[in-house]
């Protein structure tokens, strides 16, 4: 009798499957015992025996059986901290990983798996790798799959069941959350999300849903992805409730899987006229923003899928690994509702309009970071390489395929205003050929979907883009909507307000801190006095206000702040990057958008005489997401009465942009670990950019404190820089933390010398090229009071001799012995009468150590005080939104 599957060995039909795992088939005698031979024999006989004994011991078991031994109770189960570490139970967990570093599907890995077992019976771990062995990694024919799923819901089962015998309160009715960050807990979180996964394979799509639910109750955070499949087994079922609920907890635009969910959603409540066809469209246009390969892929149901399973182990977003993922993941839904895939095909068939009208529209769009494909001529950008095609396109870096990488490249054209009629410039993510191309508007043949795309990008509210106002418009160009007038009385009395208070619950008002009391109870909280001269924001990381709303606060500045002269703005990484390893308990974000920005620095541009506006580490990235590019900050550079600037970890997306916010007229200026395009200037390297920065700040021309951080300045720039640098009395040219060598050296420390003959604070740590013997001819060819020098090689005389033979104030530097403690008695001894030297007028830092502490003569301490306070008094002038150099209010 002919079968559906076909034999293990040879590949031609079965006449029988295998008795003993009903999981092979094959067509006679001989290639059964091939198969035996080649390794069946494992998941037929050892594995059924291994999982025999396995049970009996589980049955069985007794903590006493075991070697267990004391551990610290820290990130380990609760369990684990009040009867200690099962030394077996570790072994085993050990073996699991070394498993998971082998070939898919090999018998290797799946003996490595049962060994576990042995050494410990009750090792979530391994029941876990044993279900995911079954359940993924078997090629075994459609028609016996239901054998393979069962037998991965067994070994799941029994991986929990282990779990809960060894952690009496992971209870099945368990209300209480289970941090997935405690490593030990995800072996059980594995077992959970395989077993729902299963029961839905297996069918039982209602009984999934519940263990889900469960595990989404335990992990509200969704680490695991479960959301990704639980949104098509809600509309499996019909849920629509649960669907919507689950969209509105993590957003329709959350990847390919909820969007397109929310696609087919909104779908079969347009046809129970409960959403207008309207909402269906704008659910495809944010699926197409969400991956713009997935339709083709929907269209081609008829195709067998692909055996490659490749893509099931990772993917990217918004790329067609994504699409392909989803695919695998999602095709029986599409497959189940066809009506949805022919209403997406009428709305990308020729009969509607593909070819754009606007030449702008397809500029704006490829500027949004929309990726969209366009059939189209192009060549590369020298008008080589001609080719008509389909292609990927966007112009935003941060939708560009490998952007991070070194190697990318922002093409300068990108800078210029586009004219009609010319080059269209976008970068081609394509999967084969990723590199920037150029066409023009004549030769775009068809853009799919392009009636959806326009109507909804007009309509589009994202805050993280604004279009530059240079840039051409047409009527249909998005435009900043009218903004929700503030109340401005008092929240408690009803009096007019003065303080405006950027509340956990949104932004209020008060009339004095007596009515805010409770507010300013908060930690750290953030307000504004609005009859202050500076805005001032310092958002640290240890607030207790989640939500920074900095659009609230560029508003009222806008309208409310009449005596506004200054700008002081700082903000931890915990509010750009809520969702990384940098932030502490709690989620928190940062509301920021390019228009208000905007507006706030045009409508402020001639009163304002100081900004401050510095990031913490790792914010670039985020942070030009929410400006455009950091063109929202372009109105800096033509304020007439700007006379400080300081910038800090802002990224950039081209250098015009930064040469654009560089007023001429400047006294002090300080940029600071900022970033253009993907690159950082780090680590000594010396990209274009720097000449142009450098062109600009040549051009200005009353210069007293100037600071390059983090910025590699080849000697060529600074011989650009010298004539500018007769005025400067405080330079800063600090290298990279943490980097290799460093661009400033013992020659430009003389160029300096030469240049700055008013200098007064030197920085110049982290530049590792510099010498003793260069800072020696220094200090005696200037007259510093300041002088930082982390990082630098010197040994503790050295430093002794700088403090005797200087001038200095103030010394940082890294301890010889180790940079990360304070000095050793021997060198503190060597310090000290250095110091004694002196008068004890000069105060030393150590990197890391902090303040040098030394013991003094009573007649001294009173001159090291004195200094101490002359020093503080400096740094903290130098703070001060309106003082352009912090010599000036230091007493001397």
């Amino acid at each position: 009798m002919p079968t559906a599957y076909k034999c293990a060995a040879c590949g031609e039909e079965a006449s029988k499957i295998c008795q003993g795992c009903k999981l092979v088939g094959y067509c006679g005698r001989d290639c059964q015992q091939q198969h035996w031979r080649e390794g069946h024999k494992v998941i037929c006989s050892k594995v059924p025996k291994a999982v025999q004994k396995a049970e009996v011991k589980i049955d069985n078991f007794s903590l006493g059986q075991y070697d267990v031994r004391p551990t610290a109770p820290f990130m380990v189960t609760e369990a684990v901290a009040q009867r200690g570490e099962i030394q077996e139970e570790s072994h085993a967990q050990d073996l699991c990983y070394d498993a998971m570093e082998m070939e898919k599907g090999s018998t290797d890995k799946l003996l490595r798996s049962l060994e576990a077992l042995r050494v410990f019976a009750l090792s979530t771990e391994a029941w876990g790798m044993l279900g995911h062995y079954f359940e993924f990694e078997l090629n075994i024919d459609d028609d016996l799959q239901v054998h393979m799923y069962s037998k991965a819901l067994k070994m799941y089962d029994n991986g929990i069941r282990c779990a809960r015998m060894l952690n009496p309160s992971w209870t099945a009715d368990r209300d209480a959350e289970l941090s997935y960050g405690v490593i030990e807990h995800r072996p059980y979180y594995r077992n959970l999300a395989g077993r729902a996964r299963v029961l839905h394979h297996l069918g039982r799509t209602q009984e999934a849903i519940a263990q889900a639910k469960k595990i989404m109750k335990w992990n509200p955070s969704d680490n695991q992805g479960l959301r990704l499949s639980m949104i098509n087994w809600f509309l499996e079922v019909g849920d629509t409730e649960s669907c919507t609920n689950l969209l509105r907890k993590y957003g329709a635009s959350d990847g390919a899987h909820l969007a397109y969910a929310d696609l087919v959603l909104q779908f079969l409540r347009w046809k129970k006229d409960d959403a207008s066809e309207k909402d269906v469209k704008r659910a495809l246009y944010i699926a197409i923003k969400a991956n713009p390969y997935v339709p083709e892929l929907i269209f081609s149901l008829d195709d067998r899928p692909s055996d490659d399973d490749s893509v099931m182990s990772g993917y990217s977003p918004g790329e067609e690994s994504e699409a392909e993922y989803y695919m695998k993941d999602s095709r029986s839904l599409w497959e189940n509702n066809q009506d949805v895939v022919e209403w997406i095909k009428s709305k990308n068939t020729l009969g509607g309009q593909q070819v754009p009208s606007h030449e702008s529209d397809v500029i704006e769009l490829l500027k949004s970071g929309h990726k969209f494909q366009m059939t189209c001529a192009h060549t590369n950008l020298d008008g080589d390489s001609i080719e008509t095609s389909d292609v990927i396109g966007t112009q935003r870096r941060d939708k560009c395929r490998g952007y991070a990488l070194m190697s990318f490249k922002y093409p300068r054209q990108l800078s210029r205003t586009h004219v009609d009629g010319g080059d269209i410039i976008f970068f081609n993510n394509d999967h084969d050929v990723c590199d920037w191309r150029k066409t023009r508007f004549n030769d775009i043949h068809r853009i799919p979907f392009w009636p959806i795309l326009l109507q909804f990008y007009d309509e589009d509210i994202d805050p993280v883009r604004e279009i530059d106002q240079e840039r051409p418009r047409t009527a249909r160009t998005r435009t900043q909507g009218s903004q929700r007038p503030f109340n401005l009385d008092c929240k408690e009395c009803g009096k007019p307000g003065r303080f405006c208070a950027l509340d956990r619950d949104g932004t209020a008002f008060y009339c004095s801190k007596e009515c805010m009391s409770d507010f300013l109870e908060e930690v750290e909280p953030h307000y504004i006095d609005m009859k202050s001269e500076v805005l001032k924001v310092q958002a640290w990381g240890e607030s207790s206000i989640k939500t920074l709303n900095l659009d609230d606060a560029f508003r009222v500045a806008t309208e409310h702040m009449p005596n506004l002269k200054g700008v002081d703005i700082y903000i931890n990484q915990q509010y750009f990057l809520s969702d990384s390893m940098y932030c502490d308990e709690g989620e928190r974000k940062i509301i920021l958008s390019a228009p208000i920005l905007k507006n706030f620095l045009e409508r402020k541009k001639h009163e304002l005489v100081g900004i401050s506006f510095c990031l913490d580490q790792c914010c670039e990235e985020q942070f030009k997401k929410r400006t455009d590019g950091a063109r929202a900050l372009v109105a800096i550079g033509s304020m007439p009465n700007l006379k400080k600037l300081e910038l800090s970890n802002i990224g950039f997306d081209d250098v015009d942009t930064i040469t654009r916010c560089i007023g001429t007229d400047l006294e002090s200026l300080r940029l600071a670990h900022i970033s253009v395009g993907s690159d950082r200037y780090c680590h000594g390297c010396q990209p274009p950019d720097v000449d142009e920065i450098v062109r600009k700040l040549s051009q200005i021309r009353n210069l007293r404190t100037l600071a390059l951080e983090d910025i590699a300045l080849s000697p060529l720039n600074l011989r650009t820089l010298a004539p500018r640098l007769a005025r400067v009395r405080d330079l800063s040219l600090e290298g990279a933390f943490g980097g290799q060598g460093g661009s400033i050296n013992d020659a430009s420390l003389a160029l300096i010398a030469d240049s700055c003959p008013n200098l007064l604070s030197l920085n110049v740590s982290y530049q590792r090229e510099i010498t003793f013997a260069g800072l020696k001819r220094t200090l005696r060819n200037l007259n510093l009071i300041d002088l930082e020098a982390s990082d630098i090689s010197l040994s503790t005389h050295q430093v002794a001799d700088i403090v005797r033979n200087s001038s200095l104030k103030f010394l940082r530097y890294s301890n010889a012995g180790n940079r990360w403690e304070s000095p050793g008695e021997q060198e503190l001894r060597i310090i000290r009468e250095a110091v004694v030297r002196r008068n004890g007028e000069v105060i030393l830092c150590t990197d890391h150590g902090g303040m040098v502490k030394l013991t003094l003569p009573s007649t001294l301490r009173a001159n090291q005080e004195a200094a101490k306070n002359f020093v503080n008094e400096a740094c903290k002038a130098g703070h001060d939104v309106f003082v352009t150099c912090k010599w000036d209010k230091a007493s001397t």
